[in-house]
């Protein structure tokens, strides 16, 4: 690690398109208290509402230069205490596994998340933030590779779940409309869940696709569950969402391709559905 200077069920035919919720701007939810403990108990560590209007070391969002920051794998840059509790993490990682916690993304520029949050709209990326409200802008969220990138069936995705809140690192991914694997962000409460009390505007309607361990293609939402029993339903539903979009409706979510549908155990899936208020049977 290099360091530098700190500065400071059977499928409908045709699904109603009101069975999808709205897409709001930032990727966050916020929970009431109740659900914590859940949140915890499933992403690993605590949940505490992201910092997107708080500026760091006098940086703002995406803004911060590199000698604030501190280098921990090739091109990989994070916070100072973020960076000594990754470091300690990939340590205890390639001790009990015997692999590397490879690091795929750290800190992205601003000019990056544009180029990011373009790839996701032209569907040529994955789900990226508003540019200027990433934690990656804020040098706290890291994107893994290996086998935590291919989900959370894995056996090394189920030891980060486990021990990555010693560390000060949770799977924050665990509650995006899409699912991500791969996205962990810091937040420095070692196993120390933080309450969090919405306030109004504050609580966003969450969506995601998934697929079930059984291989149903299942959309979660407020709304309710839409099960797809086919590729052919799936891309269908798919290209009315986008043709509806593309006519100005953007406010509805954009459907993943199907290659990029994540597989999730039965926990993570029961989980989504608890968060929605959804029925899992």
């Amino acid at each position: 690690m290099r360091n530098s200077v700190t500065s400071p069920s059977e499928p409908p035919d045709r699904p109603q398109i009101n069975e999808v919720a709205r897409e709001q701007p930032s990727r966050r939810f916020f929970l009431a208290t109740a659900s914590l403990a859940t949140l915890a108990g499933i992403a690993g560590a605590s949940f505490v509402p992201s910092g997107e209007a708080i500026a760091w070391g006098g940086y703002g969002n995406g803004r911060i230069p590199l000698s604030a920051l501190t280098e921990v794998t090739a091109g990989q840059w994070f916070q100072p205490d973020a960076a000594q509790k990754l470091t300690q993490l990939r340590s205890a990682f390639q001790s009990a596994l015997n692999v590397p916690l490879v690091v795929n993304s750290g800190y992205r520029s601003y000019a990056d998340q544009v180029t990011a949050y373009q790839n996701w709209k032209n569907g040529t990326g994955n789900y990226a933030a508003d540019p200027g409200t990433s934690n990656h802008g804020w040098g706290l969220a890291a994107d893994f590779g290996g086998a935590v990138y291919s989900g959370p069936n894995t056996t090394a995705h189920s030891w980060l779940r486990s021990n990555a809140g010693n560390y000060g690192w949770w799977w924050a991914g665990a509650t995006f409309r899409i699912v991500e694997p791969w996205h962990w962000e810091f937040n420095g409460n070692i196993n120390t869940p933080t309450p969090v009390t919405p306030t109004d505007g504050e609580i966003e309607d969450m969506q995601t696709v998934v697929a079930a361990p059984n291989g149903t293609v299942v959309h979660i939402s407020p709304a309710g569950k839409v099960n797809f029993g086919s590729a052919q339903q799936y891309n269908i539903f798919r290209a009315q969402i986008s043709t509806l979009r593309n006519a100005g409706a953007t406010t509805m979510m954009a459907m993943p391709p199907l290659e990029q549908v994540v597989n999730v155990n039965w926990e993570t899936f029961n989980f989504l559905c608890q968060i929605n208020g959804v029925a899992t049977a």
